[in-house]
């Protein structure tokens, strides 16, 4: 595979000692990880400004792309083939990020801060397949990105612990497919005081189409306090077998209706589900085929 490896005096990424703004472009990764098994088509730790555009990443046993964290943020993944990956390891998805320590970097304009460039995954098809829970798996912190126009099939939205995320005009295929996450998103946030975890998550102007009523599964919810660690969810379209899905919070399950008379998913409808030819189209029309 391919990585991309820098330094850092403790979380001080300013000196530069970096890989920034490189560019992995149009190339085929296949069969990696023969010896290692934590490995990715692509990995890097302490770099940014990252553009992966026009690839073609199958067959592994880990990620096939893995950002080992957020430093410094500003990176592009668009027009990229993803699937077949996590085939000999769990809990990781075809595209994973972690973050879970901030670091002080000068990526965004001005002086240098904490808080990352916001990274853009867009206009990829990912197929999540083998023991992949996730196409796009952010996992533990994961923050400042914005994920649009992706066709992701077999697998749902995720957030772990993270927060800043804005999810919005994916097309996501039967995620319930999958057995260990089969929802269209799933946020799971821890707050301390009054800042949650599960805060400026927005999951908008999303299709997804289901086999079973299960649309989201928000571990942290609290009935009493619902906005506390969700996100802010309006104008999706959900397709499901007789128009019923709901929502699981603290155990309980909610109805689109319910849900809706909280102030979530306003403008959000519910239909039966289409046949192939349209969602094979959904795709095309997505990705520019």
């Amino acid at each position: 595979g391919i990585v991309a490896l820098g330094t850092s005096e403790h979380i001080d990424g300013t000196l530069g000692n970096q890989p920034r703004g490189t560019k992995i472009m149009r190339n085929l990764v296949h069969e990696n990880g023969v010896f290692g098994k934590q490995t990715s088509a692509y990995m890097q730790a302490l770099a940014c400004q990252t553009e992966l555009i026009d690839n073609v990443f199958f067959n592994g046993p880990r990620a096939g792309i893995n950002f080992n964290d957020g430093f410094g943020g500003g990176n592009l993944l668009k027009n990229n083939l993803i699937f077949n990956h996590v085939r000999e390891t769990q809990d990781h998805g075809q595209f994973n990020s972690w973050d879970r320590l901030p670091y002080l970097t000068d990526v965004k304009p001005g002086t240098a801060s904490l808080m990352p460039a916001l990274s853009n995954v867009t206009r990829n098809f990912i197929i999540n397949t083998y023991n992949s829970l996730y196409p796009i798996d952010h996992d533990d912190g994961s923050c400042y990105y914005l994920d649009t126009y992706n066709y992701l099939i077999y697998g749902g939205y995720k957030n772990y612990l993270g927060h800043s995320k804005t999810v919005q005009n994916n097309v996501y295929v039967y995620p319930d497919i999958n057995p260990g996450k089969p929802f269209c998103g799933v946020c799971t946030g821890a707050s301390r005081d009054h800042l949650p975890s599960g805060w400026g998550e927005v999951y908008s102007n999303n299709t997804c189409l289901m086999g079973n009523p299960n649309i989201y599964q928000f571990g942290s919810c609290n009935l009493d306090d619902p906005k506390g660690l969700i996100p802010f969810t309006a104008f999706n379209k959900f397709y499901a077998p007789n128009k019923d899905v709901y929502i699981e919070c603290q155990g309980a399950e909610l109805s689109l209706y319910a849900f809706q008379k909280l102030g979530y998913d306003k403008g959000s409808t519910v239909s039966d589900p289409v046949d192939t030819a349209t969602v094979i189209k959904w795709g095309k029309d997505l990705l520019g085929m």
